[in-house]
């Protein structure tokens, strides 16, 4: 039986009511998707051995593109690596947030095994690399306010029933994944930010640790891994389903 107009005219009232945030970019897919952001083209800010290219040039040589309406952002993995390293694209947004709830819908993430960087530690697997790509992605959500900064990761199908709405409220989800909060005034420490993609290779993290563990059988140095395996990067791509940011009501 279809359902009376009222009824869900009501349900919308409701959600509105009890919302904390509202809708406020849509960065859509594709051109509309590049189009939010620059390509930035300079020396990459932590010194890895990568080459980032200017959007022509990235969609000439595939590395951004609509792929079967999602945004796919990639790096050169069929050719060997040569000059300040392999190519890549890093996008940094025109636009940027203040007190804001970014939410972030990914079918895949950089993951292969040569691909690894810094963050908080997290009890699900799931929530990174190659797992997380084997599920098909799932969504991260960041909010940044006055009394701090918090962010949650929902696998695949586990999900708010909310989260793809017009109007979030973010307390009514589940405990973060990760809470930066406490004694800081956090509108001072942070100002307005940028959402950035980007695939880098080595540099002062991960160049630096390449002599202490297993990467160390592979290759002399993480340069010289990064030069001769193009098809190690075969996963190293972003493929965004959508990208949205919400604003206080």
């Amino acid at each position: 039986m279809r359902s009376p107009p009222f009824f869900w005219a009501s349900a919308s009232l409701v959600q509105l009511a009890t919302a904390a945030y509202g809708l406020f970019d849509d960065y859509g897919v594709g051109n509309n998707f590049f189009e939010r952001f620059d390509f930035f083209t300079g020396n990459d800010p932590t010194n890895g051995y990568v080459e980032y290219v200017n959007r022509d040039t990235a969609a000439s040589a595939g590395y951004c593109s609509n792929w079967n309406g999602l945004t796919y952002i990639g790096v050169d993995n069929t050719h060997l690596a040569s000059g300040s390293g392999r190519q890549s694209v890093r996008l940094e947004s025109k636009s940027t947030y203040e007190h804001s709830l970014i939410v972030i819908d990914l079918a895949h993430m950089p993951g292969s095994d040569a691909n690894a960087g810094c963050g908080i530690q997290s009890t699900d697997p799931n929530s990174f690399g190659t797992n997380f790509n084997k599920i098909g992605g799932g969504i991260y959500a960041a909010e940044i306010s006055s009394a701090g900064i918090s962010v949650w990761f929902f696998p695949r199908g586990s999900e708010p029933w909310d989260i793809h709405s017009e109007y979030l409220n973010p307390e009514t989800w589940d405990t973060p994944t990760a809470k930066f909060w406490g004694g800081c005034n956090w509108d001072a420490r942070f100002g307005p930010q940028r959402i950035i993609f980007d695939i880098t290779f080595c540099g002062d993290w991960a160049g630096s640790v390449w002599d202490f563990g297993s990467c160390r059988g592979r290759a002399k140095s993480c340069e010289e891994f990064v030069r001769y395996n193009p098809s190690a990067f075969r996963e190293s791509y972003w493929l965004v389903k959508s990208l949205r940011v919400y604003k206080p009501l």
